[in-house]
């Protein structure tokens, strides 16, 4: 932790790990503050007119962030150890399955025990009013289609209770891995990593017309398409490490996507929440 909290070591393994850098120099112009440049990523010193890092609080999440990441590419990684079955069904759902280092099963989905996230969307919440958080950088809101978006029944409230089972009938846009303390139970996990399968879905809609869509606390897919703000674009890259709120301790979500929108341009998208406080999040359109 106290590697990783520097004032930039945060910057500079987001940018190794999210861009594509060509050098040292590359990299110190990528690690905005360093050279003096002013980005979104910064606020002014009203006092000295110099550009003021991310704060404490933010470097210690992305920091746990990081330590996420690296031990589940780690000693968490699934086993290709072959399973010895006579039963075909029983083995093609115990190879879905492993046990990691820390004595957590690790559990694949979809698969024939882990249909996957009970969701359609993912950051579709009502942080803005108190319940959970909403993955906004302030001029825009983020939301991700994580099944079919034609698949979803147009009354369906997507800030409602999961659609069970009817939800698990949409395809998914994602897949992933789980820890779980009892495979038995997949509503109780500890942590999930989803990777993207190529071509998310991710609707981007401006905070104004989020506020307004939500104050009678409904939303649904067909009111989405109707806003005038909405932008939809697809995710040729995403990828989500969720740490669950586990003894009174706050979950945690980051989320990294890029893709293209609709009308051609290309979007980034990077969100950090822990809780229900939308830590960080920077949305991007070139």
């Amino acid at each position: 932790m106290a590697s990783t909290s520097y004032k930039w070591s945060t910057l500079i393994l987001r940018n190794l790990g999210h861009h594509l850098i060509n050098g040292f120099n590359h990299l110190k112009k990528k690690v905005y503050g360093i050279l003096g440049q002013r980005d979104d990523f910064f606020t002014m010193n009203l006092s000295t007119g110099r550009p003021k890092p991310y704060s404490p609080t933010f470097i210690t999440a992305i920091a746990l962030v990081s330590l996420m990441l690296f031990s589940g590419c780690s000693k968490d990684e699934i086993t290709d150890a072959p399973v010895m079955s006579h039963d075909s069904e029983a083995q093609l759902k115990a190879s879905s399955m492993s046990t990691s280092s820390n004595g957590l099963i690790i559990q694949n989905f979809p698969s024939p025990d882990n249909p996957g996230p009970p969701l359609y969307a993912s950051g579709l919440s009502l942080g803005l009013t108190g319940f959970g958080a909403t993955r906004t950088d302030g001029e825009y809101v983020a939301i991700t289609l994580v099944r079919d978006p034609d698949c979803i029944p147009p009354d369906y409230n997507l800030l409602g209770a999961p659609n069970i089972p009817a939800v698990f009938g949409c395809e998914l846009t994602i897949k992933g891995k789980v820890w779980l303390r009892d495979p038995t139970d997949i509503s109780n996990p500890v942590k999930a990593m989803h990777f993207g399968l190529g071509a998310v879905p991710v609707y981007f809609v401006s905070l104004s017309d989020f506020e307004e869509a939500v104050e009678d606390f409904q939303l649904t897919i067909d009111e989405l398409h109707e806003l005038e703000s909405l932008l939809i674009g697809h995710a040729s890259y995403q990828r989500d490490v969720i740490q669950f709120q586990q003894n009174g301790r706050p979950g945690m979500h980051s989320i990294v996507s890029r893709g293209q929108l609709e009308d051609g341009r290309s979007f980034e998208h990077i969100g950090v929440v822990v809780g229900d406080r939308n830590v960080h999040t920077t949305i991007r359109f070139e």
